[in-house]
């Protein structure tokens, strides 16, 4: 649709869409679906190519300063697409993957998995090293601009990590987290949890209810 709401185009997958479209610089669209597969469509529609994994993907992909497109699978695996649809590398964590990528300046790459573990992952497709939660990682990780990295857990925790991995702090809520943290501008954390309310953080971790 164009800014106006007029509908311009549509594409259809064989399954459902749980994923949201990433945009690259050259107005490439990138998104993926439960038929397994993400697609790379052009500006007006057209399919350029798609690449599956045989198992479903809700994942949102994220697209790196070098055009590398980034998503997680239910096959366990974080997928590291070249701009053309080659596979440049895979990382396969113990369980399935409903988080999406959160990409640091230095190019690490940050993701949460059904193993109850957020990994960091070198631009290579290395292990940087993974931080432990108590229960499975739906969330989708979020970045500030001091490097520490934001995630919620379905053990009812939202962690504050530091980006070497140790743990910084965290705070309990009386549910599960699966949805994603916001920052603003003066650095208040806001998230939600299924206990059925929305939290505010303060920098110094001041709980505002």
């Amino acid at each position: 649709m164009d800014a106006e709401g007029k509908h311009i185009w549509e594409y259809k997958t064989a399954d459902h869409i749980w994923s949201s479209p990433a945009i690259g610089s050259n107005g490439m669209i990138y998104c993926g679906s439960e038929d397994y597969y993400l697609f790379a469509l052009k500006p007006e529609g057209k399919a350029v190519w798609s690449y599956g994994t045989h198992y479903l993907l809700e994942s949102s992909p994220s697209i790196g300063d070098d055009g590398t497109i980034y998503f997680g699978s239910e096959d366990s695996n974080l997928y590291a697409l070249g701009p053309d649809g080659h596979l440049k590398w895979k990382y396969k964590t113990e369980y399935d993957i409903d988080s999406s990528t959160a990409l640091a300046l230095d190019g690490t790459i940050y993701i949460g998995s059904g193993d109850g573990f957020l990994y960091a992952i070198n631009p290579d497709g290395t292990l940087k090293w993974r931080f432990e939660t108590k229960y499975s990682v739906m969330s989708s990780p979020v970045i500030d601009a001091n490097g520490t990295i934001y995630v919620g857990s379905r053990d009812k925790k939202f962690y504050a990590v530091n980006s070497d991995g140790t743990m910084k702090w965290y705070i309990e809520t009386g549910g599960a987290i699966e949805s994603s943290a916001a920052i603003d501008k003066d650095g208040t954390i806001y998230i939600a949890s299924t206990d059925g309310k929305i939290y505010a953080i303060g920098e110094k971790m001041e709980l505002y209810p």
